[in-house]
């Protein structure tokens, strides 16, 4: 190990290709700029936020541990189909440390990253994206969706990017909703009875409701 790495400066190695700062600020739900901040010791990663880091990058563990004077724990071994309990402390730690401003897009960011990650299967491109209510005119009903952010095939080449495709009643997103109930499509090439207005070149499709409170 040399005297002179530390983890700032392994990190800013690290981000250096475009393709990793992007993958890097996907899975942790930050703003690029917080990465800056961490390689110039503005600021330190802590709790949920750091343990994602190690598991996101874990080559930078033996340096952390280095000037932190421990080793950071690691979780148990978990199945590799499973999702760590550390992804749901991370997500809870940035509804509770975003701001208002930030909070959806960190949330969604991260959550997506995680799910490229499980679903992605070697070779098939996996388009994911969150799709919410457009505000309606006061007292009037929600008539259309908009799509908010998505993942493209591969997050190692495709950005995390904002959307703007609207949905209606004849789309998946759209019975979905008003269903309030999930619905899956196997095989895009065999005669369906769900709506859906999907890519040409997709084979399969599902969507979920989700409904947030509070």
């Amino acid at each position: 190990m040399s005297e002179t790495q530390t983890w700032r400066a392994l990190l800013a190695e690290v981000i250096q290709s475009p393709q990793e700062r992007r993958r890097i600020t996907a899975a942790l739900g930050v703003n690029p700029l917080t990465l800056t901040r961490w390689i110039r010791n503005e600021a330190t990663p802590r709790g949920p936020l750091q343990q994602r880091l190690l598991e996101v990058v874990p080559q930078l563990r033996p340096f952390l541990a280095e000037e932190l004077g421990t080793f950071p724990s690691l979780p148990d071994e978990v199945s590799p189909d499973a999702i760590p309990i550390t992804f749901y402390n991370h997500v809870l730690d940035l509804y509770a440390t975003s701001t208002d401003l930030q909070r959806c897009w960190s949330i969604c960011s991260a959550v997506l990253y995680e799910a490229h990650r499980h679903l992605a299967s070697n070779g098939v491109g996996l388009d994911i994206s969150v799709v919410r209510c457009l505000a309606p005119y006061q007292g009037n009903i929600v008539r259309c969706l908009r799509e908010y952010i998505g993942l493209g095939a591969s997050p190692t080449r495709e950005p995390m990017e904002l959307r703007k495709r609207f949905f209606g009643a004849e789309s998946l997103a759209g019975y979905v909703v008003q269903s309030c109930r999930s619905a899956a499509i196997d095989n895009l090439n065999e005669e369906q009875r769900l709506p859906h207005q999907l890519p040409e070149k997709a084979c399969s499709a599902a969507a979920a409701p989700i409904l947030h409170a509070g």
